[in-house]
Order: C-alpha cells, then sequence, then structure tokens
C-alpha cells in the first residue's frame, strides 16, 4: 500500500514490474460501461467536451476529496484544528479554480461552496473524527498481483479499527454507486444481459479490487470492508437561523454483498483485466450486448458525438443488396450530398 502526496495523482501506476501488467479501477470501471468509452479515455486519452453539470459534479468530487484528506493529514489531535485544515484547504483549492466557471450564475456558486462547507463539517461531526484517529493511509494506491496482471485501485484512506481494515472513497452522492439492497446476483444478471445498469457495476467493481487488495495486506481472515461516503446526497436551505445550508453525509458499505457475489466478481475482473491487457475495444463484441451499450452508456457518454461505433448505428441504412455495409465514409459522403450515395 502506497500512500502518495495529496497532490499527486491517486490513479498514477505504481512501481514498475516488467514481468506483470497493470490494470487500474478507473480502467475497468471504463470498460465496464463501454469498451470504446475505455479506449478514448485510456488508450487516446481524449478530452472531450463536458456538460456544466458534469463539471459541476467532478469539480465538488476533486474540491471535497482533497479538503477531507487535509484534514485527516493534518498533525493535531484538536478536532475543530482538524475541520479548520479542511475548509483551509478547500478555500485556497476553490480560490484557484479556472476562471471558466461552469456556474450559471454567481449565486450558484456561492451556494455550492456553502454546501461544500458544511458536508465537510458534516463528515467530520459524524465519522471523519473517528476515522482521522484510525487512519494508516490516506490518498492510497491499494493492490493486489493475479495471473500476470496487478491490479490497482485509489482509495481516499483506509482505516483500522479493532482488528478490521476500511477503504472509503469520497463522492458527492451515490448517482451511479450500486445500491446493495437491490440483488443478490447483480454481476450475474449484468451479465446474462437480464439487467443492465454498468456504472453500478463499475462502482461495484471498484469496491472489490479494493476488498481485495485489503485481503491482500491484512489476510484473507482480515475483516476487510470498501465504502462510498457520499458527502452531498442531500443539501437544502438550513431552517436554523446560523445556517445557510443543510447537508446529510452517508456510507455506503460493500462487504456484505462481496461475499455474496465474490466468485461472480472475480470472474468479471478478471475478464475486464484481459480484455483491458489485449486491448479488446470494439463495443459490438461486448458479451453485453452493442444495443444495450447504445441505449443506456451512449446518452451520458462525453465522447458520443465522436465515436464510429454510435454514429454508425445512428447513420445505418436497410439492406442494401448487391453492395457493402454503409460506413462512417458512405454517412459522412452522403451527409455532404445531401442525398444517397451509390
Amino acid at each position: 500500500m502506497t500512500g502518495p502526496d495529496a497532490d499527486s495523482d491517486r490513479n498514477s501506476k505504481s512501481d514498475p514490474d516488467p514481468e506483470l501488467d497493470r490494470v487500474t479501477a478507473a480502467e475497468i470501471e471504463s470498460h465496464i460501461v463501454c469498451p470504446r468509452q475505455y479506449e478514448f479515455e485510456h488508450e487516446r486519452a481524449l478530452s472531450p467536451r463536458q456538460s456544466d453539470r458534469s463539471l459541476i459534479r467532478r469539480r465538488r468530487r476533486e474540491l471535497l476529496s482533497d479538503a477531507i484528506v487535509a484534514g485527516l493529514r493534518a498533525e493535531t489531535d484538536d478536532p475543530a484544528e482538524r475541520v479548520a485544515s479542511a475548509l483551509e484547504r478547500l478555500g485556497d483549492r476553490w480560490g484557484r479554480q479556472s476562471t471558466s466557471s461552469p456556474y450559471l450564475v454567481d449565486a450558484q456558486e456561492v451556494y455550492d461552496q456553502a454546501v461544500a462547507r458544511e458536508a465537510i463539517k458534516s463528515y467530520f461531526d459524524e465519522m471523519g473524527h473517528e476515522h482521522a484517529e484510525n487512519a494508516v493511509a490516506v490518498d492510497a494506491i491499494l493492490s493486489y498481483d493475479l495471473e500476470g496482471i496487478r491490479y490497482e485501485v485509489g482509495v481516499d484512506a483506509v482505516i483500522e479499527r479493532d482488528g478490521t481494515a476500511l477503504a472509503v472513497r469520497y463522492v458527492p452522492n451515490f448517482d451511479g454507486i450500486l445500491n446493495v439492497n437491490w440483488y443478490d446476483d447483480n454481476i450475474k444478471q449484468y451479465r446474462d444481459g437480464s439487467k443492465y445498469f454498468p456504472r453500478q457495476i463499475a462502482s461495484f467493481a471498484t469496491a472489490g479490487l479494493a476488498i481485495r487488495s485489503l485481503q491482500r495486506e491484512y489476510g484473507l481472515d482480515a475483516r476487510t470492508d470498501f465504502a462510498y461516503i457520499s458527502l452531498v446526497e442531500d443539501s437544502r436551505p438550513a431552517y436554523r437561523a446560523d445556517d445557510d445550508v443543510a447537508v446529510a453525509t452517508e456510507a455506503r458499505h460493500f462487504r456484505g454483498q462481496y461475499e455474496e457475489e465474490e466468485g461472480d466478481l472475480a470472474r468479471l475482473l478478471a475478464a475486464k483485466a484481459t480484455a483491458i491487457v489485449e486491448s479488446r475495444t470494439d463495443p459490438t463484441a461486448a458479451e453485453v450486448g452493442f444495443g444495450d451499450i447504445r441505449e443506456r452508456s451512449c446518452s451520458y457518454c462525453a465522447y458520443r458525438d465522436a465515436c464510429p461505433d454510435r454514429i454508425r448505428s445512428e447513420v445505418s441504412f436497410a439492406e442494401r443488396t448487391g453492395s457493402e455495409p454503409v460506413t462512417v465514409e458512405d454517412a459522412m459522403r452522403v451527409d455532404q450530398a445531401g442525398g444517397d450515395s451509390k
């Protein structure tokens, strides 16, 4: 387990080992959602245009996790000083943000900053001080090796208590995070096509990678767990005169679901890691079927306007007897000519 500096890339690779292929949780998440999205994010590293909503959500997650990590790292036993360190970090980072703001009006940004401040205070009041007192790593990369592949996952903190080890990741809310009360066979239903919720399955994959990494560190018999901590699951104007907003902090633990679906999860992780190592990125060959990907994943994909598979599916023609299937280049010529190309 390694703990890089707060400003380093949490998903950066660990020390190189020429004998192992490396696969990160971020890569597996992306490949589960769509193999082509994985290619654009991790092999070609394109920079897509993002909506204001996506930018605000990413900004919230980065600023909140960074500020809380600063609070966890504070060299003090005083809870008030710990919170003050986190809030100071938030203020410094917020002030250094780009002048190109995703907010429509200034009042929206003022409110969002107030929400972030209350989220930090709420987290430390609810569980953060206990986490800080028992943290053994913050902003860490966990890993394990299996069958020639090193699996890596970034977490915000690892907490030890009473013989247990808990890894956590902070998120603004549970949007896209698996609800562990849904089914006992989430991965099986995803892989056989009876249910399709790729982002939620991706979040489960990350949880599983973290738990398996902790097991490597602490042993298979240790009580290891992973939790997403939602910092702004609910926010609203406060009804007390001394507060501007009120927020709710919640933790969603995955140990029970991991034990329920451990075998299916291990097979999914192995399949996705192998596909990544072999650079298999054709979504039309994905086991879940391109129809599901097109109907569900394309709608929120930042790369959809540049994706050849989506474009091909949108502009495909009916059967053309005696001719080859229409390609993206054919479709572009049709569009430019304003009619059919023959």
